[in-house]
């Protein structure tokens, strides 16, 4: 090929980058174009309902919640929490209604965040939000909407019912280590 374009950002993380850019540089230019993407380290992803161990020992790790039903998205978020400082222990569900369901077995004391998604199936990520915002028993959780909307409506609306805050996902996976550090740090206390 004329043209390779290396990317470190992980396949579908960048629809642009990895199939528009390609496509239009041929299509325009007949370019033959490669596109070479580094190996993609994979998260563990721990079943939504899969209780945590009363008896382990009381430690400064943060448990986090990720409601996400996008597989690339979580495996940006993935590559951004491997980077952050703070220890944490991730948990993953799909849906707004499992992750409802999951807080509610294991109760505020065992979740000190939850990552979520507004845009989500069963249950959206307002409507989760809503729930846990009024549920006595989950209300000290922080929730972060981390998500794909650029609506202003959207971060009104979220931050009117409750969110600790709200984040743009990007492509640029060290810049979100950076702010997901932050919100790490804060939730240890």
């Amino acid at each position: 090929p004329d043209l390779i374009l290396l990317s470190t950002l992980p396949a579908g993380a960048s629809r642009w980058l990895h199939l528009d850019l390609p496509h239009r540089l041929h299509r325009r230019w007949g370019v033959p174009v490669e596109v070479i993407g580094a190996e993609i380290p994979t998260i563990e992803r721990a079943g939504a309902f899969a209780l945590p161990d009363m008896h382990d020992p009381i430690d400064d790790t943060v448990h986090v919640l990720l409601v996400d039903d996008n597989p690339f998205d979580v495996d940006l978020i993935g590559l951004a929490l491997a980077e952050v400082g703070t220890p944490y222990q991730l948990r993953l569900t799909h849906d707004g209604a499992h992750a409802l369901s999951y807080l509610r077995a294991v109760g505020h004391t065992e979740i000190d965040l939850v990552l979520f998604e507004l845009k989500l199936p069963v249950l959206d990520g307002f409507e989760l939000l809503a729930k846990v915002r009024t549920d006595p028993d989950l209300d000290q959780v922080m929730m972060v909407a981390l998500t794909a909307s650029e609506h202003q409506a959207d971060r009104d609306q979220a931050y009117a019912g409750g969110v600790d805050a709200f984040i743009k996902k990007s492509p640029d996976h060290h810049q979100l280590a950076m702010r997901l550090d932050d919100l790490l740090a804060e939730a240890a206390g």
